[in-house]
């Protein structure tokens, strides 16, 4: 404990600024002083990306048949002798 509140102080000490010295990046200096697009402009954007929206309905399908896999698993378990 001791340890984490001494590593927080050090870092609020040495941390004065939000963007390091020099970009992080050749993509991130090309961007410049663009200003970001409000919360509901990158929500619409996000929603109307296909690639974005196949990743969402393919991770959601894999949550789903893992989960209900986990459910039936155990009942398959127990007729074969298992028990919980």
């Amino acid at each position: 404990m001791g340890f984490a509140i001494l590593t927080q102080c050090c870092t609020i000490a040495c941390i004065t600024r939000s963007e390091p010295p020099t970009p992080a990046s050749l993509s991130s200096s090309a961007q410049g002083g663009q200003p970001k697009l409000g919360y509901w402009a990158q929500l619409r954007a996000v929603m109307t990306c296909p690639a974005y929206l196949i990743l969402l309905a393919m991770i959601g399908f894999g949550v789903g048949f893992l989960s209900a896999m986990a459910t039936v698993t155990q009942q398959m378990l127990c007729v074969v002798g298992y028990s919980t």
